[in-house]
């Protein structure tokens, strides 16, 4: 028996009758997809926290003043950036 056959022979897979529970569905799924949103906004911070963490020890062992200065101008300007576009993801959110 197909997927399609299933689904017409059983119905609906959610069938929601009062408002009220659709309310409540939607409000569940409204907090799931903020948590895995948080989470993803999390995850991506520290990446990008790891990334330039190692551009700043790039910078120490570096012998040129030039690479050492534009390793630490575009690791300062990321973290910045970063935190930028993170603070406002999440106030987009609430």
């Amino acid at each position: 028996m197909t997927a399609t056959k299933v689904a017409r022979e059983t119905g609906p897979a959610t069938t929601i009758s009062k408002p009220a529970e659709k309310k409540a569905a939607v409000d569940t799924r409204r907090v799931l997809v903020g948590e895995a949103v948080e989470a993803a906004l999390h995850t991506y911070e520290q990446a990008v926290a790891n990334f330039v963490q190692f551009e700043h020890k790039a910078a120490e062992v570096t012998t040129s003043e030039r690479t050492k200065a534009a390793l630490n101008l575009h690791a300062t300007f990321l973290a910045d950036l970063t935190a930028v576009y993170v603070r406002t993801a999440r106030a987009a959110m609430r």
